[in-house]
């Protein structure tokens, strides 16, 4: 459930998705979830916030997907991430009941994608 509004982006242009999850599985798994979408173009995946930055430019449109797991790892991810890529959208990765909208805005991310949900939900997430 997206918990923040986006603008919107050119339907004509797809949009860019970094993936940043520790748990190789779970990055796996997010790959195949784009894949299902040719509207959404994977531009980098990483296990860390570090490495992930490194990878990244402040595209138009980003979202950005991090494993629950992975902001749990690195504090102050979130802020990283907003300070070099400000129009970034953050979403964070989590299953179902974990984590709550509320929370997700309390920590700093746009939106919360249910790792155990309905595929036309998980993409809903992404496109916010």
């Amino acid at each position: 459930m997206c918990t923040m509004s986006v603008p919107a982006v050119d339907p004509q242009t797809a949009l860019p998705v970094a993936i940043c999850e520790r748990r190789q599985f779970d990055r796996a798994a997010l790959r195949v979830l784009c894949s299902h979408d040719e509207g959404l173009r994977l531009v980098a995946e990483a296990a860390e916030g570090d490495e992930l930055l490194e990878q990244l430019t402040d595209l138009p449109g980003l979202v950005i997907l991090i494993g629950r797991s992975t902001l749990r790892q690195e504090s102050g991810l979130v802020g990283r991430i907003r300070a070099v890529l400000p129009h970034a959208r953050i979403v964070v990765v989590a299953i179902g009941g974990e984590l709550a909208p509320a929370s997700a805005a309390d920590m700093g991310v746009d939106g919360m994608l249910p790792r155990d949900g309905e595929l036309a939900d998980q993409l809903a997430a992404v496109y916010g």
